[in-house]
């Protein structure tokens, strides 16, 4: 109770001597402090409001055009229909006073015309949707049309420097479509779902609601498109978000993760400082509208409706319904550390509290670690997690009064919430399972340290990384995504010294904060709170959360290939979806209609009859590729029609959701529109806009890329998915489904997204295939890696000559891949691919050439390493990977031990690096992924981000980082070593063969199917090496 004393400003008493007045000057201080900036908040939203009513027109301009009226008229000259002289006769008197007045005021209407005039112009410019459509190929003619319509546009857009809200009176309101047009598409969009029956009776059902009721729907709705702003906004955040009953966590809210490949601090209260006055920087440029409008294509605005309540504003439970509730202005934030609240003010004599400053009342939360928490206090956030209507009747009676109201309100009334976990958020490529734990600390925590209710909770780990939980009824995930690029933007500066604490030195000692108090002891209250941190848990227990971190093409490609990426996407998850279900289903896809007035989300159906037909023409081995290509362009250009009828008010979705509430208002039931909107979303997905700030150059600061966010499921059998497009050639995908269900649980669709389960298909004796990689820096140009697949181990030396021939040494490397499940075979099967490749070296390479090339061994194994004199280096490089990891580890352990160190022995003779490998263990697939593009493409530039030399793990051994004296043994040589393996490990000999001229022919190949693919081969590498033979005899020549 001493902290809510404290909080008095003053207080008196009447005694028998008189009255008595205590006050405390601090507080009276900090209430005088906020009054006034209020007051000055009020007059620079007035200004602003004045600013942004007359836009595109500048408010000088008023001064210029009434100096044109009084030069006018005292000239002689007419103003435009007479108003100096109509004015006059309505004024009192002719003086040069009145004639000065009569002057201002005609200028005054003639400025205001010309306002208005320049406003609804731009309206009318805003209202062609035309330029959506225009194709935006390389070499493709935008439309005389379009091309004069974005001059005007320019002309008038760029007449003045617009402020955040300064087009909000110039933007069109979302248009209605017709009923008819609504019908049509829907049904296109179901006809892959359902069968002929089902599809006749639901053809039924739309003609029957067309011809009857919708018409009396319809026109109600018209009425409210024209008397309201928008005709979807409000309705939609009523019914869809205030009035739902479940639970915020998981269901609604929303989560997004730090720039992952950037920490600029492990410091938790500097980054924690850094975040909070960067945040409040961005809510003062909301506030003054400084914040520059997002524009499409440079040229068209988007609606900034939404930004109005980022800040200060908290989602408050009701019995039937929620609402929201946003301060106009707040002083402080709230900071939740160790389940105990804690007020921090953030100004200080009208000043925002610098990074240094701020910092130090973090760090005096963090020394509170002794802290214990009140009775109720520690689940207490667990209200906020499950059922609304639960949480409300609570609040009306445990916290409408005393100190409960008081901290609440503190709670509720403060600019954000900021979590200090004491878990670190850890990101690591050979990790990915560490990403996912990333991901669910941010969506739903442990259920009862973020305050669900509040616009956005900040998220700060104990190792400097950040994240952030938001409620989703204030706004869609751009604006949060808007936000966390400024910051992140804001991150690149020079915010920390050498020890990673912020620059600066604190003008003063900012205010203490203050310790929230509640009053629990209740069992009313405690039974609630137990409840609800029960139901928190089963919930958040149930959700199974993936994060794919995909590097192996991005966007670049999908441009090559002249295909929308968000399409080329989309149609990769129907693929998916397919694969995993056996079926399709209706899949949602957000989209923005936010070129329209207060415009929020409209549904892209992503299932159409175009995209089936792809997915089935995949899955049909007798389709050509070349019918596939044709197939997935007219599946993508018909997504992407898709998705801008949804941008140009032309949706589906939200047009019969308002049908539906009409049809509630009326009480009139409709047998379609209760069978459309209560079809499940098992699939729902969403792309993270990215880049959506002119500041965000990944050219200038590759480091600042955010892996995006995501949401839980929204049906219990289905996915959520949610990706960003961060870069050329890196997409992040968020996964979620639920443990409970049989069909989706563990996240089964990355298995199918990435063909994890597909069945191995026959290998050749010497399979050829290529990959492909977008150059830095380089545009669309592809850096090629030539890959040729030994099929056997008979007669290696003869295979491996071809690639050696075809491409050289220079850039040759080699991968060796055994089988650590057959310790008897492992060594022939070395021995045989060293020996094969010693004697391709050896026929097609001179002396000079492999001196050449294993001086670039030496320097990748280290010119200084102590055992360099005692090894036998090979003059490229050689990665040697144990597969099948996850059967060999059940072995006996002296022979894995053994094993062990005879593979380090051997891979360090050669001087060349050794991974263990499952295709069951995701981090060690990843391992080897990148392993192999860094020998293809040089990228990663170092796939080994951890080092394992224990074998009892899975061993990663990269180039020159063992030694003998690490092995445990003596120097050697591989054939001493090979001689210690086999006699602890007797060897199963490999049968001889000779290759015979036609390879369909080789007894170890006999496979009816490919002999026909094996044959093409052949003419396909003699061919290559024709061509290679022809252009080396020109060189001579030359």
């Amino acid at each position: 109770m001493a902290e809510a004393h404290s909080a008095v400003a003053f207080s008196f008493s009447i005694t028998h001597e008189g009255w008595d007045i205590n006050y405390d000057r601090e507080v009276l201080d900090l209430v005088w402090q906020s009054g006034v900036r209020s007051w000055k908040k009020r007059l620079a939203r007035f200004r602003t409001g004045v600013r942004n009513g007359v836009y595109p027109a500048h408010l000088q301009s008023l001064w210029l055009v009434i100096a044109i009226a009084i030069g006018l008229h005292f000239t002689h000259r007419h103003v435009p229909f007479d108003l100096v002289n109509k004015w006059l006769t309505v004024l009192p008197g002719d003086s040069l006073q009145w004639q000065l007045t009569a002057c201002s005021l005609a200028g005054l209407v003639v400025w205001l015309s010309i306002c208005y005039t320049m406003r609804y112009s731009l309206k009318l410019l805003l209202m062609y949707k035309g330029w959506m459509y225009e194709k935006r190929a390389p070499g493709s003619k935008v439309a005389l049309k379009t091309r004069l319509w974005g001059l005007c546009v320019k002309i008038l857009a760029t007449w003045n420097k617009p402020g955040l809200y300064s087009f909000q009176g110039s933007l069109p309101r979302l248009p209605l479509p017709s009923v008819q047009e609504t019908m049509s598409r829907y049904l296109r969009t179901v006809r892959p779902l359902l069968d002929d029956s089902n599809y006749q009776r639901m053809e039924r059902l739309a003609n029957e609601f067309q011809k009857g009721i919708a018409t009396k729907l319809q026109r109600y709705l018209v009425l409210k498109s024209w008397w309201s702003t928008n005709y979807v906004s409000d309705w939609w955040e009523e019914y869809v978000y205030l009035r739902g009953r479940g639970a915020l966590m998981v269901n609604s809210n929303f989560y997004g993760i730090d720039a992952i490949f950037m920490h600029p601090t492990k410091v938790q209260s500097a980054r924690a400082a850094s975040v909070v006055n960067l945040l409040l920087q961005f809510r003062r440029t909301v506030e003054r509208q400084e914040l520059e409008p997002i524009l499409v294509q440079g040229l068209v605005p988007l609606c900034s409706w939404q930004y109005e309540r980022i800040f200060n504003t908290v989602r408050a439970p009701g019995i039937e319904s929620d609402k929201i509730i946003h301060y106009q202005d707040s002083n402080h934030i709230v900071v939740l550390y160790r389940a105990c609240y804690y007020k921090v003010i953030i100004y200080h004599n009208g000043r925002l509290l610098r990074p240094c400053e701020l910092q130090i009342q973090i760090e005096h939360i963090l020394q509170q670690r002794e802290e214990k928490p009140q009775p109720g206090e520690e689940l207490l956030a667990s209200l906020t997690a499950g059922d609304r209507t639960k949480w409300a009747q609570i609040r009306q009676t445990v916290f409408a009064k005393g100190v409960n109201r008081t901290s609440l309100h503190t709670v509720e009334s403060a600019a954000f919430v900021l979590s200090l976990d004491e878990k670190p958020f850890e990101f690591d490529l050979a990790h990915p399972e560490k990403l996912d734990q990333f991901g669910r600390y941010l969506l739903h925590g442990n259920g009862h340290d973020r305050w669900f209710d509040k616009s956005f909770t900040v998220c700060v780990g104990s190792n400097g990384r950040i994240g952030f939980n938001a409620e989703h009824t204030w706004a869609d995930a751009a604006v949060m995504s808007h936000i966390w690029e400024m910051l992140i933007m804001g991150e690149t500066e020079q915010r920390y010294d050498e020890n990673g604490n912020p620059v600066g030195i604190p003008e003063f000692e900012p205010p203490t904060p203050k310790r929230l108090t509640w009053d629990l002891n209740d069992k009313v209250a405690l039974d609630a709170i137990d409840e609800a941190h029960l139901a928190a848990q089963k919930l958040l227990n149930d959700v199974d959360l993936r994060i794919l971190v995909h590097d192996a093409y991005g966007k670049g490609l999908m441009k090559t290939c002249r295909l929308s990426p968000d399409a080329f996407i989309q149609m990769a998850l129907q693929l998916a979806y397919y694969r995993d279900a056996g079926k399709f289903s209706l899949t949602y896809e957000a989209s923005m209609t936010r070129l329209f007035r207060e415009g929020r989300t409209e549904t892209v159906r992503p299932c159409t009859i175009e995209s089936a037909a792809w997915v089935k023409a995949m899955l049909n081995e007798s389709v050509s590729v070349e019918e596939r290509v044709r197939l997935l362009n007219a599946a993508c250009e018909r997504h992407q029609l898709g998705y801008q009828d949804a941008m140009c008010g032309k949706g589906i979705d939200r047009h019969l959701f308002c049908l539906y509430v009409v049809s509630k208002y009326l009480e009139i039931d409709s047998p379609f529109l209760q069978e459309v909107l209560s079809e499940p979303w098992r699939l729902s997905t969403s792309q993270t806009p990215h880049g959506q700030t002119s500041k965000m150059d990944l050219k200038k600061h590759p480091n600042c890329i955010s892996a995006g966010g995501g949401f839980g499921p929204v049906a219990d059998d289905g996915y959520g998915v949610s990706y960003i497009v961060a870069g050329e050639d890196l997409i992040f995908f968020h996964i979620s489904s639920k443990k409970s269900c049989g069909t989706t649980g563990k996240s089964t669709l990355i298995n199918r997204f990435l063909d994890r389960d597909d069945v191995p298909r026959p290998t050749l004796a010497l399979e050829y295939s290529f990959g492909r990689r977008t150059a830095s820096g380089q545009g669309a140009q592809k850096n090629i890696c030539n890959v040729w697949e030994l099929g056997s181990l008979a007669n290696s030396s003869q295979l491996i000559e071809m690639p050696i021939r075809s491409h050289g040494l220079d850039t040759f490397s080699s991968l060796i891949m055994l089988d650590l499940s057959q310790p008897d075979r492992l060594w022939t099967d070395l021995e045989s691919v060293l020996n094969g490749l010693k004697r391709a070296i050896a026929k097609n390479a001179s002396q000079k050439q492999i001196e050449d090339m294993q001086n670039q061994t030496v320097q990748r194994v280290g010119k200084e390493h102590p055992d360099r004199a005692t090894l036998e280096l090979f003059p490229f490089p050689i990665i040697i990977v144990g597969g099948k990891y996850d059967v060999y580890q059940n072995l006996d352990s002296e022979i894995r031990k053994h094993v062990c160190r005879c593979l380090r022995s051997i891979a360090h003779t050669l001087g060349a690096a050794l991974v263990f490998y499952s295709s069951k263990n995701s981090s060690l697939a990843k391992l080897t992924r990148d392993t192999m593009n860094h020998l293809g493409f040089g990228s990663p530039s170092n796939p080994f981000r951890t080092v394992t030399f224990d074998h009892g793990a899975p061993l990663v051994v990269p180039f020159g980082a063992d030694s003998w004296e690490r092995i445990g043994v003596t120097p050697s040589n591989s054939e001493r070593i090979g001689l210690s393996y086999s006699t602890q490990i007797p060897q199963i000999p490999m049968a001889n063969g000779i290759l015979p001229d036609d390879p369909a022919k080789d007894a170890g190949f006999r496979e009816p199917t490919i002999d026909e693919q094996r044959s093409q081969k052949d003419d396909e590498l003699m061919y290559v090496l024709k061509d290679t033979e022809i252009r080396m005899k020109f060189e001579v020549v030359q």
